[in-house]
């Protein structure tokens, strides 16, 4: 049965585009990712707004790499079978979502390691946030000192058992493959963390320190003069220290092993702004930052905020008097 093309209904909708896309605010996000747009390889890097910055990063990972000698040339005719690597690009950002560093990492394909030839083990266990907001509480309760440290290319300072070859990425189509033997950890691997966890956590042992059985990333050092704790999260590190001599200590051995950035008092850490006053014994806890992000990410950053409604705190510092206690 033939039914005329005329005889077929049509909507009679007329399409409007997103009202969006026609908010202004909307445009000027766009803009501001675009400048803080992070490239996916080598070439994008070299052609975006921010060459300069991301080519000073490139070199000084390459220079890191150098010192720490992470990898030696090896001739065509000893090489084997190999895995892969690229460039990864990366912004760290503050707590209001301005870029604070331009990182450029050259990362090993670990996805093409064979499991028990190239990789055994992986696990490496981190501090659980719960553990760095009561130690934190405890240390102010206190009035420690609560300090901040930061280990460069922290993931570079472990020692491979296995042995892997890889080719590294060429910087222009003239350059020839070169390949090389990984003589230290190297981002990407599958063993990484657990390499720079086994090297952090073999250094606390020998400087007498012993290692929290409830959260394996967190160290105390407790003798006559020295009361110390320190909470590990990958590359950073929360020293809390009875005083100011003690919390120097540490720092001049971890200096000694490692490369090590000093921040000096805590202020922020793991995407938490925290204001402390040691006189008072008063700490902050705040993620404005990290929610302005969201809410801008969703377009609702002028939408109405709401109370959240609060029961009562009186069990909850009760909680924290017996942690503390």
């Amino acid at each position: 049965m033939e039914i005329a093309s005329s005889c077929l209904k049509r909507h009679q909708r007329i399409r409007r585009p997103s009202s969006i896309l026609r908010d202004p605010s909307f445009e000027c996000n766009v803009s501001v990712e675009s400048k803080m747009f992070e490239p996916s390889n080598l070439k994008e890097a070299l052609l975006s707004p921010n060459k300069a910055k991301w080519e000073e990063a490139i070199h000084l990972e390459l220079e890191a790499h150098q010192k720490n000698g992470t990898w030696e040339l090896i001739k065509g005719s000893e090489r084997q079978q190999t895995i892969g690597s690229k460039w990864v690009f990366k912004i760290k950002k503050g707590s209001n979502g301005t870029p604070i560093k331009y990182k450029a990492r050259l990362v090993a394909q670990g996805f093409q390691q064979i499991a028990g030839i190239d990789f055994t083990e992986t696990y490496a266990p981190t501090a659980l946030i719960a553990s760095i907001r009561i130690e934190l509480i405890k240390a102010c309760a206190q009035g420690w000192e609560i300090h901040q440290k930061d280990v460069k290319t922290a993931f570079l300072n472990g020692e491979l058992n296995e042995e892997i070859y890889m080719t590294l990425p060429k910087m222009n189509k003239e350059e020839p493959t070169q390949t090389c033997r990984l003589k230290k950890s190297l981002y990407g691997l599958r063993q990484v963390g657990r390499c720079w966890y086994i090297r952090l956590h073999d250094f606390f042992l020998r400087n007498n320190f012993t290692c929290c059985k409830s959260d394996q990333s967190i160290y105390v050092l407790c003798n006559n003069e020295k009361h110390i704790i320190v909470a590990v999260y990958f590359d950073d590190m929360i020293i809390m220290a009875n005083t100011f001599s003690a919390t120097q200590y540490l720092k001049d051995i971890l200096k000694a092993e490692f490369d090590m950035e000093d921040m000096g008092v805590i202020s922020f850490c793991l995407g938490i702004d925290i204001l402390y006053n040691q006189d008072k014994r008063v700490i902050h806890f705040s993620q404005q930052g990290y929610i302005s992000q969201i809410l801008e990410r969703f377009h609702m950053a002028s939408c109405y905020p709401t109370s959240t409604l609060w029961k009562d705190c009186h069990s909850f510092q009760i909680f924290i008097t017996k942690v503390i206690r």
